[in-house]
């Protein structure tokens, strides 16, 4: 089997390139990235002794150990002031929709927010409109309990 036969089904294996890049200086960038791995595993292999996979999962622990911070991060959560916003009777709370097989697709679990308009993965499970959770869930229910009330 000859040299570059032996590299293209070596790279075959971890593919990094993607089939539908449009723009081809990424393609070539994902491209050369692939091939130098394979030439550092390559060196590497020739000192120690350690599989192909190994070494990729190795190296990509070693290059993210120096931008990781020792305190694990905490998400940021929603607080409530002691009761969620109850209009028409119902509970008023944020909820990511379920993403099922057949909406795993494309972007079909992802709607347009009532108030701004943008993408969005979260809903009220109250009123079942999809809103932003900390730019708009609360300006829409406050203007939704003002219309209410009156």
């Amino acid at each position: 089997m000859g040299g570059v036969d032996r590299k293209d089904q070596m790279l075959a294996m971890f593919p990094l390139e993607r089939k539908r890049t449009k723009v081809w200086y990424k393609k070539l960038f994902r491209r050369l990235l692939n091939v130098s791995i394979l030439n550092a595993y390559i060196i590497y292999k020739s000192q120690q002794s350690m599989n192909h996979r190994s070494f990729r999962k190795t190296l990509v622990v070693q290059l993210l150990s120096n931008h990781t911070t020792s305190q694990p991060r905490t998400l940021a959560h929603i607080t409530h002031s002691g009761t969620d916003i109850n209009t028409q009777g119902f509970v008023h709370y944020p909820q990511q929709y379920v993403v099922t097989e057949k909406a795993n697709k494309g972007n079909r679990y992802r709607r347009n927010c009532a108030e701004c308009g943008k993408r969005v993965t979260t809903y009220c499970k109250g009123c079942n409109k999809p809103l932003c959770v900390f730019s708009c869930f609360k300006p829409y229910h406050t203007k939704l309990y003002r219309n209410t009330a009156q």
